[in-house]
């Protein structure tokens, strides 16, 4: 059975604003690498009673996060907080923080390769971890790159190598400017293509491929929020309504890989964001 890499979108963002005396709590979902089973864990934390920063918090929430029993990486050294992991990972807000999906991320775009180890038994297709697997191993490969192209449909090539390929779940961040942009990443369909290269069987060239179309939406993620809390919008409870039915149609149809509905959606919001919001 031949190699396969594959790859997904990372980045969970932690939001918050720092205040004294005042509880932070949202729960993680995961498969624990313990044992083996899926578990949802509830991260609490309590700020002290004074001289609360957000650096405070931060340090506090990533602590917790890197100490949980699942395949996970928290950063962060102020709001927000962001969580790196493997494609069972989930977050919910409890209390005094909002949670932002990767899609809801356009600071960064973080792509994490789920190829894993190789496993005769459950991971037929992944990375080699000895001369006798039937797959190349990571250090087999020589290059590794992401072709990238952005809903406008420039074209950019981002060299990967050494950073990637993993067998243990590492990502690479690609920043606004290294696709053009001056600040944010717009919101929209990239084309993601990841290709290793290396020497396998004394044969050299590509080692396997994926191509991608990843959905990011973190503008009108942004502008739902503001509407929320009423935030420089004049929006009734209706407004709100609709645009998060059309938010979870988005996201729901973006998971079906129909990519014309969700395009379609995604334009609507935009559309109302840009009347309501200014965001």
């Amino acid at each position: 059975m031949a190699l396969q890499v594959k790859i997904k979108l990372d980045g969970w963002s932690i939001c918050f604003t720092a205040s004294n005396s005042t509880v932070y709590n949202f729960n993680v979902s995961g498969l624990n690498t313990i044992t083996g089973l899926t578990q949802e864990i509830e991260v609490y934390y309590e700020s002290p009673a004074s001289g609360t920063t957000e650096a405070t918090v931060a340090n506090q929430l990533v602590t917790l996060l890197n100490a949980l029993p699942f395949n996970l990486n928290a950063t962060g050294v102020s709001s927000p907080v962001f969580v790196y992991g493997d494609s069972t990972i989930s977050i919910t807000a409890l209390n005094n923080v909002t949670i932002a999906t990767p899609g809801g991320n356009s600071d960064v775009m973080t792509i994490t390769e789920t190829t894993s180890e190789y496993n005769p038994v459950s991971n037929v297709t992944g990375w080699g971890t000895s001369g006798l697997d039937p797959n190349p191993q990571t250090s087999d490969a020589s290059q590794a790159t992401f072709y990238i192209v952005t809903p406008t449909g420039t074209s950019h090539t981002i060299s990967v190598y050494p950073t990637l390929p993993s067998d243990s779940f590492g990502g690479y961040s690609v920043s606004p400017s290294a696709l053009g942009y001056t600040s944010k990443l717009p919101d929209g369909y990239y084309q993601v293509q990841y290709e290793v290269q290396g020497t396998f069987g004394g044969n050299s060239g590509v080692l396997s491929s994926e191509k991608r179309q990843i959905l990011l939406y973190g503008s009108v993620y942004c502008c739902i929020q503001k509407m929320s809390i009423q935030d420089d919008c004049e929006c009734d409870d209706s407004e709100l309504e609709d645009m998060l039915l059309l938010f979870e149609a988005m996201k729901a149809a973006d998971e079906c890989c129909d990519i014309v509905c969700a395009k379609k959606i995604l334009n609507e919001l935009t559309r109302r964001c840009a009347k309501k919001c200014n965001c």
